[in-house]
């Protein structure tokens, strides 16, 4: 799940929640420039499917230190 409102998506029971910006844009900043904006939505593109991939048995949060995997 890609939310903002993070507390609320584990007590839930999500079982993979990955943290996005502010409630009017989720999954967008348009405070940054272009080029950095885009970095930053291949970085929760990139979260999420390492969410995806990993196996879970709780709620857990992925807040994208976990991306590295990808470039490895």
């Amino acid at each position: 799940m890609l939310c903002n409102l993070v507390s609320i998506a584990t007590r839930v029971g999500a079982p993979r929640v990955v943290p996005t910006r502010g409630i009017p844009y989720p999954t967008g900043d348009p405070s940054l420039d272009p080029e950095k904006e885009r970095a930053w939505r291949r970085t929760l593109v990139e979260t999420a499917l390492v969410a995806l991939s990993t196996p879970v048995d709780q709620p857990t949060v992925f807040d994208g230190s976990q991306t590295s995997e990808l470039h490895d």
